[in-house]
């Protein structure tokens, strides 16, 4: 099953939180309306079969087979449109019309500009593993280009990591960026946060050297040129926390203000 930190496995929960959240619905309808008159009933007790079993069969299909999210988005609307209800009882044309309009909001969600877009920065997604074989060049890229590396890895439960590395138990998530846009962690949520650790890149000697944690952000000198030379040069790659970088980009766009190169 695809891992629920790729964007296919996040869609695809979605997918199955609405699945979910329409079958609980007709299920409750159902339940407070068991002595309703039998056309009524029907209507009733057709939906809540029809939605169960929908997210029940969603749950059992394996969406690492797609290949993007709005394939997935496509996979489902298709399956909901030809899955049959119960010949015994209306057909559950409410249920199946609202699991269609949830995930046409996921897909429309998907194809919306993400607020890294809208502010015309460059995001790439890596592993643990790619940043580990290829730090120098990720380092020199974000120097040269300005663009942005989001870290994703799903975490076996029990991994020890960095205090506040890990927004959930499965996931750690962590940013790769210029100064410019990450080094505004400093700041952010009162004059004393943002915990600068300066290092060079050469004393990274895993991808974890490179990861925030608790009051402390990683201020990466591609080569030993000494703080203040390497801002004066915009030379400075620094690491944050998902949540911190979501919380930057929110107030650039509140500000509308491109990012500096």
């Amino acid at each position: 099953m695809a891992p629920p930190t790729t964007e296919i496995g996040k869609t695809w929960a979605r997918i199955l939180a609405a699945a979910q959240r329409v079958s609980r619905k007709w299920q409750e309808i159902r339940e407070h309306n068991h002595d309703a008159p039998w056309d009524d009933f029907s209507f009733y007790k057709g939906n809540a079969r029809w939605a169960n079993g929908a997210a029940a069969q969603l749950a059992a299909m394996d969406p690492g087979r797609f290949p993007s999210a709005l394939a997935a988005c496509d996979e489902a609307r298709a399956f909901a449109r030809s899955r049959r209800g119960d010949p015994d009882y209306d057909e559950p044309t409410a249920a199946l019309s609202e699991l269609l309009s949830a995930i046409d909001q996921i897909a429309a969600a998907l194809a919306a500009p993400s607020p890294a877009e809208r502010l015309g920065l460059t995001e790439k997604r890596i592993s643990l593993d790619e940043l580990g074989a290829r730090m120098r060049p990720i380092i020199d890229d974000i120097v040269a280009s300005g663009a942005i590396y989001r870290v994703e890895e799903p975490i076996p439960p029990g991994t020890f990591l960095p205090s506040g590395m890990t927004p959930d138990s499965s996931t750690m998530s962590f940013v790769l960026g210029p100064a410019a846009i990450c080094g505004q962690v400093c700041g952010l949520v009162d004059a004393e946060y943002g915990w600068p650790a300066f290092m060079t890149l050469d004393e990274a000697k895993s991808p974890m050297d490179l990861a925030p944690g608790y009051r402390h952000h990683p201020f990466i000198l591609p080569c030993p040129l000494g703080p203040e030379l390497a801002k004066k040069q915009g030379e400075i790659v620094v690491s944050i926390m998902l949540a911190e970088y979501e919380d930057i980009l929110a107030r650039m766009l509140a500000r509308a203000v491109p990012p500096q190169k």
